[in-house]
């Protein structure tokens, strides 16, 4: 849960050239950077989202079309080309689909705030958004950045589905101008199941893990 020091979730990892490590909490919600000596600062940390309920919850929950705040529950970093760091959000409940951003944040930033009521103030700005359950960023050459979804329907509606699986989404995000995110391109929609993380080569090529769960490869998109 968010705010809550000793709750934690390290769950995405990138590495900077001088020896530290950038860490994704999915727990408090907060984007770290750890010193090889255990030192630790807070880079960034991502304020909750007010989303619409979708439709299809269980009985107690709140109604459909309801506004409720939910957590961004920080998944992945990736170090950019440019230098800056990436923050992928799954959001947290209701995970309502298309409510993921991905932040862009100022190198060497301490204690940025990613807020989505301002999100073009400040050292931590919105890079893209529209996106679905992100687990994974994978930064590439010229700015581009890979974005994995879990499932296009949402985590959330996938879990209450009660299928053993789900089609995921494999993005190549490509940069913009003047607080503008670039056009996405999906890629080999429809083909993966619960795809969870992402790379890319010097040569631009896109690979990928699928399913997250279960016997699973890697496979070379482009």
């Amino acid at each position: 849960m968010a705010d809550s020091p000793t709750e934690t979730n390290p769950f995405g990892v990138a590495t900077l050239r001088d020896g530290t490590i950038l860490v994704a909490d999915a727990a408090n919600n907060d984007l770290l950077r750890v010193w090889p000596n255990g030192t630790i600062k807070t880079v960034a940390r991502l304020k909750p989202r007010v989303v619409k309920v979708p439709a299809g919850l269980p009985p107690g929950t709140p109604p459909a079309g309801a506004l409720i705040p939910a957590e961004a529950v920080a998944t992945s970093v990736a170090v950019g080309s440019d230098g800056c760091y990436y923050v992928g959000e799954l959001r947290g409940f209701p995970a309502s689909p298309t409510t993921s951003q991905v932040w862009r944040i100022k190198p060497g930033s301490v204690n940025a705030v990613c807020d989505p009521v301002n999100p073009f103030k400040g050292n931590c700005q919105r890079y893209a958004d529209g996106y679905t359950s992100i687990v994974d960023l994978a930064a590439g050459p010229r700015g581009t950045l890979a974005v994995v979804e879990l499932a296009k329907v949402g985590w959330l509606q996938w879990e209450l589905s009660g299928q053993p699986t789900a089609v995921g989404s494999l993005f190549l995000q490509y940069p913009g101008h003047h607080h503008k995110a670039g056009y996405k391109k999906e890629l080999a929609p429809g083909k993966l199941q619960l795809p969870a993380g992402a790379a890319i080569n010097k040569a631009g090529h896109v690979f990928v893990s699928s399913p997250l769960f279960g016997p699973g490869a890697v496979y070379r998109i482009k």
